[in-house]
């Protein structure tokens, strides 16, 4: 590597951060709805660790108490340090940071494998960094998706050094490349990889049996095996504790109403799983981006016929302009979407070279079959291949919106279109065989998108099944359609000049007019022209705002400031209840637990039980239901334009009562329906497979006995009770086996699940102490093994950069 081969990446980078994060520099910050959402559930449990220092993994605040696996934890970040500094260094100055490693991993993937130089590995680090899937995601908030993305090129990097023999350098590579991985903490994005590296793995063993060198593959498995050990060791806690929680949640077991049998890891519904399917045509967006008229919220300009006609039609100018903001421009198949999936034209030009000019060996191989298959997947009910894996591939079925497979294509794509187009400087390729495939290449892209001007004129009809609500005003619609129809042949006649003027360059080199180095840097500016073109229709300056944390959110988001109704619940000084907004929907609700214990929440992984609840009881307003949960005030709607206020429930139970009886329930079904018609203050609902564990309620019990919440934090609980009987206590917290541990005056006891989604216990005459402990051994023991895993991970992590330093200077 020369300081001067640098320029080009380095100038490079330095553009797409001006054009799409320059107001990160100046100290902003993307809004996105879901770290937003996401900074909002966090917050009482971050002021509760700054407040304590105690670490916390039960979300008390949202859904009536949670697992925080899925929210947050506050641990120590001493317990998971490697993967704390990963984090810290892709989100430095965000997106700034993140577009940066992108960028850089993807440049140093295509060096480390020797398949480009560095003209063309600029070309892949582009679309890898900035193609549209990326840049939706973005602008969402899904973090945890795109570092995860972002790591594919140093992991399979490292892949392919063990494989080929490199084993200090590919070893480091590796350990790194697996830890942001799994760092990124998205676990479908890691079933893709492990798709991705199992294909490579066994192209690598079919191609080291042709060529009877099997030594190098099984070395790589030896030292792959063991890496992932040292790379998991760390993530130990976090892994333990997904797989307690998965069986126990919506996206582990079915419901007992529908599966009396109540059979665990059957995964999502396939209609919910598959609602986000690319359509078979909808695919050659990957040609022409606005084919299906980008998003469903799209602003689409002055310069076409729908600003110009509303213009022509006497909309007030002002009144237009708000308009072409927020266009229904989508007419796919799925619910809706924020943009298409694009990665560029010349990358779409140069993967079609690699078919008919490049090598085809097993890296060949593992990219085209990796490719294949993740289109296959982001089908989804639109092909028959995703039906069999979610139902027959194991893990499958815990993951929804397929097309997000195209976040292997967006890798895959790249990377071929570097073979494609390194081919054509290949000197020991016959100069003829070059020409033929590129004219090849050019003729099938050029080709593709001139039938697709075709069709938008004698074919296609720009009406989708999302077009509902837009025939209720036939005027409109007209124009929405047209607007369509202008949109996919303005982005089809760009996307055709583009590979014109990439096909002219590369022609031109191979005539011997000007140096393929030349032609390459062509390529760069049109493909970082194509790429800036369509990323900034779906991130702008305009996005970024004031840098946010959960203490200021109030400031950078209207929702969050307080109301009447807020302010009115605040006076109530009662230690520990519920509250639920039912202004909004309270079950995709960030805003209620940033300020109470809310009995909805922002999450789509909820306990199974708590999602029956919500189903049948809490989504039909059934009072009983949420006066179990402690539900004190409703933050209710006003009638007209008035502002919400908030309504007291007298029916309230409190964080614990005794009750008078017991309604035994056979079955799920029984339990389910009884919530309807029983009094929760007076009568609990168990179900009679724990009649062993519970005492019956005596008829002269003590009326006057008392019991309340002595001690709350988010790991513990605390009550007090005193009674001159046996009583029956409910606590109103969910029931949720594994973690919970109960103790009454510091023993061990029993307790039971009640109401179909509470905690109930018998306790004994007298004054005594309950205690409920989230103690999971995920969390206990896994906290030791991941400390003790970072250590390991750093000495290791050491060890291989040393060895990997000294033999780099004997060589």
């Amino acid at each position: 590597m020369r300081i001067k081969d640098l320029w080009l990446p380095i100038l490079t980078i330095l553009i797409i951060i001006v054009v799409l994060a320059f107001p990160a520099l100046m100290g902003k910050q993307i809004f996105m709805p879901d770290l937003v959402n996401y900074l909002a559930q966090i917050r009482q449990p971050m002021e509760w660790h700054k407040e304590t220092g105690e670490e916390i993994v039960w979300a008390w605040h949202m859904f009536s108490g949670m697992p925080a696996y899925f929210v947050g934890s506050v641990i120590s970040k001493v317990v998971v340090l490697p993967i704390y500094l990963i984090n810290t260094l892709f989100t430095f100055m965000n997106p700034v940071g993140l577009f940066t490693i992108a960028f850089l991993l993807m440049v140093l993937f295509i060096r480390g494998l020797r398949v480009g130089g560095w003209e063309l590995a600029t070309i892949s680090a582009i679309a890898f960094a900035i193609a549209t899937f990326n840049i939706i995601s973005l602008e969402a908030g899904h973090m945890t998706k795109l570092r995860s993305i972002y790591a594919f090129p140093l992991l399979f990097l490292g892949l392919l050094l063990l494989i080929k023999g490199n084993k200090w350098s590919g070893a480091l590579t590796f350990l790194i490349g697996l830890t942001a991985e799994l760092a990124g903490n998205h676990q479908q994005v890691w079933y893709y990889a492990f798709i991705m590296g199992l294909i490579l793995g066994i192209v690598a063993v079919i191609d080291a049996l042709k060529k009877r060198m099997t030594n190098n593959i099984v070395k790589a498995g030896v030292i792959g095996i063991l890496l992932t050990i040292v790379a998991i060791l760390p993530f130990t806690m976090r892994f333990w504790m997904l797989y307690e929680y998965t069986p126990h949640s919506i996206r582990g077991m079915a419901s007992e109403l529908i599966d009396p049998q109540h059979k665990k890891n059957t995964g999502l519904e396939k209609d919910y799983a598959s609602n986000w399917s690319y359509g078979l045509f909808e695919t050659f967006t990957l040609f022409v981006p606005n084919l299906m008229g980008g998003g469903s919220n799209q602003y689409v300009g002055t310069s076409g016929p729908l600003y110009k006609e509303l213009i022509k039609n006497g909309v007030p100018q002002i009144q237009v302009e708000q308009i072409v903001q927020h266009v229904p421009t989508y007419w796919g198949s799925m619910p809706f979407t924020d943009g298409p999936v694009y990665i560029g034209i010349l990358i779409m030009l140069g993967a079609i070279l690699s078919f008919f000019i490049a090598q085809r060996n097993f890296i060949f191989w593992w990219l085209v079959i990796s490719t294949i298959v993740g289109l296959m997947f982001a089908w989804g009910k639109n092909f028959f291949f995703w039906e069999l894996a979610f139902d027959y591939l194991p893990g499958f079925n815990k993951f929804r919106t397929p097309m997000m497979a195209f976040l292997i294509l967006q890798f895959t794509l790249p990377v071929l279109a570097v073979m494609g187009f390194s081919s054509l400087a290949n000197k020991e390729i016959d100069l003829k065989k070059r020409f033929q495939a590129l004219k090849k290449a050019t003729l099938i892209t050029g080709g593709v998108i001139v039938a697709l001007i075709l069709a938008s004129v004698f074919i296609l009809d720009f009406k989708g099944p999302v077009d509902a609500q837009l025939k209720n005003n036939p005027f409109f619609y007209e124009l929405i359609i047209k607007q369509r129809e202008y949109m996919l042949r303005m982005d089809a006649i760009r996307n055709l000049i583009i590979v014109i003027i990439g096909a002219g360059a590369l022609w031109y080199a191979l005539k011997g007019k000007t140096s393929l180095s030349t032609a390459f840097k062509i390529l760069v500016a049109l493909t970082l022209l194509d790429l800036l073109g369509v990323a900034t229709r779906y991130l702008k300056h305009s996005d970024y705002v004031e840098k946010y944390t959960y203490e200021n959110l109030p400031m950078i988001d209207p929702r969050f400031r307080l109301t009447e109704a807020d302010r009115t619940i605040m006076q109530d000084t009662t230690h520990y209840f519920r509250v639920v907004d039912l202004t909004t929907n309270p079950f995709t609700d960030a805003r209620t637990p940033y300020y109470y214990n809310s009995v909805g929440g922002y999450l789509a992984a909820r306990i199974r039980i708590y999602q029956d609840l919500i189903d049948n009881h809490l989504a039909k307003n059934n009072i009983k239901a949420y006066s179990m949960l402690n539900t004190r005030w409703f933050i209710v709607p006003m009638q007209g334009q008035g502002p919400p206020r908030a309504m007291f429930n007298p029916l309230a139970t409190g964080p614990v009562w005794f009750v008078d009886e017991i309604l035994w329930q056979r079955d799920a079904k029984s339990e389910n329906e009884a919530l309807l018609t029983f009094e929760p203050k007076k009568q609990v609902l168990i179900r009679e497979q724990y009649k062993n564990l519970v005492k019956p309620v005596p008829e002269n019990r003590d009326t006057n006995a008392r019991i309340k919440l002595l001690q709350f934090s988010p790991m513990k609980l605390v009550y007090e009770y005193d009674s001159e009987t046996d009583q029956f206590a409910v606590f109103s917290e969910i029931y949720y086996e594994p973690g919970w541990k109960s103790y009454l005056d510091g023993k061990p006891v029993q307790y039971v699940r009640v109401n179909y989604v509470l905690r109930g216990m018998s306790v004994p005459a007298g004054k005594h102490t309950i205690e409920f402990r989230f103690e999971p051994d995920s969390y206990v023991i896994g906290r030791k093994i991941s400390l003790a895993g970072s250590i390991l991970w750093f000495i290791v992590a050491f060890g291989l950069a040393l060895i990997t330093y000294k033999a780099k200077r004997q060589n």
